[in-house]
């Protein structure tokens, strides 16, 4: 094999490496998916560039409110990171259960986005806090949401010369509810069968102003339950109307059958993991 590497020490070294020779480069930050795929023969990279050295893609700050997180930050690093426990426990919720201790010391939020797997476990609460990806190529930056990245299994909108740079997203309030549960085959080294976010947020008066219902592991790609989110808001958060929510919800879900489970067994669970996590709650 005819394997070129690059190790760029800057940001701008990447992206004028991506710029040259982006439709045949694979980019490797934690590489616990890249190497997945290697050693399985589903990927033949020709240039392989290691950013995992670039500083101005490792960071986490806060500022008026919002986080910033940078690509390559690991799930590890914003795990250990204190203010996070109050200003974004959602994500880190459904970060410690993430695999290992051992790949999430190596797996990069960046990656984890990027490679736009229907049961990435960080893609669900951070499409619940509206997160926003910066993505960066030699000549522009945007800003995409990060529910928008992924059009299919491995499928996403970004550009063969583009790299993600960074997350943000705005910080929780106190006026909220929120979950990530998901069911797999174990507790260790767990990938979702499903997996279900939720994030309500409130009115003064107890009235549901905001909802997100975000299911992982059903459908092509991290979706939103969005009729069951417009079902909600505007109502109180009754039993009636948790158990309407959970319908919905699983209505929305477009599950297969394979080795993990059955489509008939993920939609029931959708409904399920929805209506007795919200009723503990009330």
């Amino acid at each position: 094999m005819n394997l070129k590497v690059y190790q760029p020490q800057s940001l701008e070294e990447a992206l004028e490496i991506l710029g040259k020779f982006g439709k045949d480069t694979f980019i490797l930050a934690g590489g616990t998916d890249l190497m997945v795929k290697w050693r399985n023969k589903l990927i033949e990279p020709k240039i392989l560039m290691d950013i995992a050295n670039i500083d101005r893609l490792k960071f986490i700050y806060i500022s008026n409110g919002i986080i910033h997180i940078g690509a390559t930050t690991t799930f590890s690093e914003i795990l250990e990171f204190e203010s996070l426990r109050e200003k974004a426990p959602l994500l880190l919720e459904a970060i410690k259960t993430i695999a290992s201790p051992g790949i999430r010391n190596l797996a990069t939020i960046g990656g984890n986005i990027a490679n736009a797997s229907p049961v990435a476990d960080s893609v669900p609460p951070l499409i619940a806090l509206n997160a926003m990806a910066i993505v960066k190529s030699k000549n522009r930056t945007r800003k995409l949401l990060v529910e928008n990245i992924a059009t299919g299994p491995g499928i996403t909108v970004l550009q063969k010369n583009e790299l993600i740079t960074e997350i943000l997203f705005e910080q929780q309030n106190r006026d909220e509810i929120y979950f990530f549960k998901k069911l797999g085959q174990r507790k260790a080294q767990n990938i979702a069968k499903v997996s279900v976010t939720v994030r309500i947020i409130f009115d003064k008066s107890d009235i549901v102003k905001d909802a997100k219902v975000v299911l992982g592991a059903v459908a092509p790609k991290v979706i939103r339950a969005k009729k069951a989110e417009k079902f909600i808001i505007g109502k109180k958060l009754t039993k009636g109307n948790i158990e309407t929510l959970a319908e919905l919800s699983s209505k929305e879900a477009t599950p297969i059958t394979d080795l993990r489970s059955t489509k008939i067994y993920r939609k029931k669970m959708v409904a399920e993991l929805i209506y007795r996590n919200l009723i503990e709650k009330l």
